[in-house]
């Protein structure tokens, strides 16, 4: 067989209308030596188009053929209706498959393009590196477990979709690399390797691992949260902890204890707002006046204001002690009562005074009596006994009032 000679089927192969049933018919084939016209040419072996416009003419007369030929080595499928062309281009090594449209012309793209000598394919492109894709692909469903590789609306796209036409997509997209569904990106990194994660409110991240690691400050939410991993510290609200392992730019709550192992350092606030107050009343708590002042305020007022060597109440606010005072290390805690009534036609008084051991821990005892004109004048102190205060020595019917010091345990005399 010479270079150019044809080996095509000596009757054509034409499937039978629906119409009709008839036994399968099995093509011969023969040899047939078609000489060419003229001499064989001294040009450079041709290039893909004129491949290409030799073809079309070529398939427009022959529906269905198995062709083996030379140019440019090749091998033809028609199979009327499409046909494929599988030729070696002008370079080493290298094997091209073409294929008809839909309108029986040759294709100019390459269908399937494979480099023996750079180890390349190529689907839909020329001059492949590794294995490139140029074919379009779509987001439809294929209704069976696949894996589709190609382009999607110009981006490369790689569909994998189960037995259940639950597909999930792998490509790039506004210059960023997304994982996710047909239109939704549930991950997308761009070039400046900003990352996002989710899809929107109702998204969950779950972190497995025993440890997050951020050897960066890691910000969320703009601020919202701030780590700074090369000091450790937290900063709530602010982008930095001010050199604070905590810092809450805010108003801190606490439903449960808070334990410290240091100083709690506050602002020294004021009457109007004390800087340790309570939820509901915070013009009442404690705050600091002065240097080494400490005071308690009250709606708003201070009302007891302690520092060194002195605590004294102020605005008219009263002391009221339930219990016993002491002065000094070495004296005893004392206490006092005070006693009102009313003397008896002879100006003598008696109130009882529920002291118990009364007559072992008093240490004073006076009383006075409103005299006419409204002047304040003493009476006598009678005894005090296990029951009762006596005085004596005023007028006849007169309201009196009398004050008992004693101690806290039994002096002894």
């Amino acid at each position: 067989m010479q270079p150019h000679d044809i080996i095509r089927p000596s009757m054509p192969v034409v499937p039978p209308s629906p119409s009709e049933e008839s036994p399968p018919t099995t093509p011969s084939f023969d040899f047939v030596a078609e000489p060419p016209s003229v001499a064989p040419p001294t040009k450079p072996p041709m290039g893909d188009d004129d491949l290409v416009a030799r073809f079309k003419a070529f398939l427009s007369t022959h529906k269905a053929s198995l062709i083996i030929g030379t140019l440019a080595a090749l091998l033809v499928i028609n199979l009327g209706i499409s046909a494929w062309l599988f030729h070696k281009v002008d370079q080493p090594n290298v094997l091209s498959v073409k294929t008809t449209g839909s309108s029986g012309g040759l294709s100019g793209d390459n269908t399937l393009y494979i480099n023996a000598k750079t180890k390349s394919v190529g689907v839909g492109t020329a001059k492949p590196e590794g294995l490139q894709v140029g074919s379009d692909i779509t987001q439809t469903a294929r209704g069976s477990a696949n894996v589709r590789l190609g382009l999607l609306k110009g981006q490369p796209v790689v569909m994998f979709e189960d037995g259940s036409q639950q597909q999930w997509q792998l490509g790039l997209s506004n210059s960023s690399l997304q994982i996710g569904q047909p239109g939704s990106s549930y991950f997308s990194v761009d070039k400046n390797g900003s990352t996002s994660l989710g899809k929107d409110g109702s998204s969950t991240l779950t972190v497995q691992a025993a440890n997050l690691a951020a050897p960066n400050n890691l910000n969320i939410g703009n601020n919202a949260l701030f780590v700074d991993s090369a000091h450790g510290s937290v900063a709530i609200g602010a982008a930095s902890a001010s050199g604070n392992k905590l810092l809450v730019a805010g108003n801190f709550k606490a439903n449960g204890s808070i334990q410290s192992g240091g100083q709690v350092i506050g602002v020294a606030g004021s009457a109007a707002q004390p800087s340790i107050t309570f939820s509901g009343d915070t013009n009442t708590g404690i705050y600091s006046a002065g240097s080494n002042i400490v005071s308690i305020t009250s709606s708003g007022t201070e009302t007891l204001r302690v520092q060194p060597g002195n605590v004294s109440t102020l605005n008219g606010a009263e002391l009221s002690v339930s219990g016993f005072l002491q002065s000094g290390s070495n004296s005893p805690a004392w206490q006092v009562a005070r006693f009102t009534g009313r003397l008896d036609g002879a100006g003598t008084g008696v109130v009882g005074h529920g002291i118990s051991n009364a007559s072992a821990r008093v240490i004073l005892a006076m009383a006075w009596y409103e005299s006419s004109g409204g002047v304040a004048k003493p009476l006598s102190v009678d005894f005090i006994d296990g029951s009762n205060f006596q005085v004596t020595g005023g007028t006849g019917n007169a309201a009196w009032r009398g004050v008992i010091m004693y101690t806290s345990d039994a002096a002894g005399w």
